[in-house]
């Protein structure tokens, strides 16, 4: 046999054991790391704002119930305080990633978050002020649904590096002030008014503007897509 037919049997059997390890490997993590969590849930008060604090990896998702389920993870030590609530008020803290529900949301402020993710929520008007952190908020209902679903008047209000982003939501006024902050608006919207600076940004549709008001310095930029 030619020494190079042997050298490339020898680099095929390398590859393939290489990838059968890694393979073997990765589901061997999978399974210790599937056994060392485990979600309990606990049910809440009724509570329609939310006030998540700085490191907080929050999923909050509409529900007929309040409720909130904790990931608890066998490595990682429990905090003394993950969540409280407070008259029509969540308060949550970093930790652990926490999954919320509730029947309307009203207003969200964050400090310094992980990450947010705020999902399927219709209110009449929606509040969101952030300091520094991520939050992305998202309608997925099903297309018929979304012809029926009405429209709502958010307002926006971010400073220190925040980075909001609104997707699928029938929008009537959009009210945005950003302070070295970026929205991205991928949602249906009528009319807009905006203040930027200090870096700012805003991207959103077009599309659909019925009333533009907006104010920028020339460190802000605005994009418009249709």
């Amino acid at each position: 046999m030619k020494a190079s037919r042997i050298i490339i049997i020898a680099f095929c059997i390398f590859i393939v054991g290489g990838m059968l390890i890694l393979y073997i490997d990765a589901k061997q993590h999978k399974k210790k790391t599937d056994n060392s969590i485990t979600k309990k849930e606990y049910v809440l008060p009724s509570f329609n704002v939310v006030v998540a604090e700085q490191g907080t990896d929050l999923h909050l998702d509409y529900s007929d119930s309040n409720k909130i389920a904790v990931e608890y993870i066998k490595e990682k030590k429990t905090p003394a305080k993950l969540y409280t609530v407070s008259h029509d008020t969540l308060y949550v803290y970093k930790g652990l990633r926490l999954f919320a529900s509730c029947k309307n949301i009203r207003s969200i402020i964050g400090h310094n978050v992980f990450w947010m993710g705020v999902s399927n929520f219709e209110p009449d008007s929606l509040t969101i002020k952030m300091t520094g952190g991520k939050i992305i908020c998202s309608n997925n209902f099903s297309k018929a649904k979304k012809q029926i679903s009405k429209n709502i008047n958010v307002g926006v209000f971010a400073s220190d590096s925040a980075f909001i982003e609104l997707n699928n939501l029938n929008t009537n006024r959009l009210t945005v002030r950003l302070n070295n902050a970026e929205v991205d608006f991928n949602s249906r919207l009528n009319r807009l008014q905006a203040k930027l600076v200090n870096h700012a940004g805003l991207r959103m549709n077009a599309k659909q503007l019925l009333d533009i008001k907006i104010e920028k310095d020339t460190s802000s930029k605005l994009d418009f897509f249709y």
